[in-house]
């Protein structure tokens, strides 16, 4: 004989997927596309013609558009920490190009300092 008692059936209750973040915000690549119409700009500035400089120009450059394009990267503890690698190579770039190329300095010096303010840093 039926029950009369209607079948309950049980709740399942899903787990939510964990939520995991860009490795890149927007307002970082936003970033990363101003730096690289900027350093297109500074390509026609004379002191960008010394091949030493022009070459790093093109380093960071590639360092830039490898960012943009891995933008969809999901910030796994391995992205993340490769990813603040990379920036401290970015930020030595960049301060080569801003003192070499913007205000002119000799690259050879530019260089120094900057392995030397390395050299201090690393235990």
């Amino acid at each position: 004989m039926p029950s009369s008692t209607p079948a309950v059936k049980k709740a399942r209750f899903l787990k939510p997927e964990p939520i995991v973040e860009l490795l890149i915000s927007k307002e970082l690549l936003r970033g990363f596309n101003g730096k690289c119409k900027m350093l297109n700009r500074l390509m026609d500035h004379p002191n960008a013609q010394i091949p030493a400089n022009k070459r790093r120009m093109v380093i960071l450059r590639g360092f830039f558009d490898a960012w943009i394009d891995a933008s969809d990267l999901l910030a796994t503890d391995e992205n993340v920490e490769f990813f603040k690698k990379c920036m401290i190579q970015i930020q030595e770039y960049e301060e080569f190009i801003i003192r070499a190329v913007v205000q002119g300095e000799d690259f050879r010096d530019v260089l120094d300092s900057i392995r030397e303010r390395k050299a201090n840093r690393s235990p």
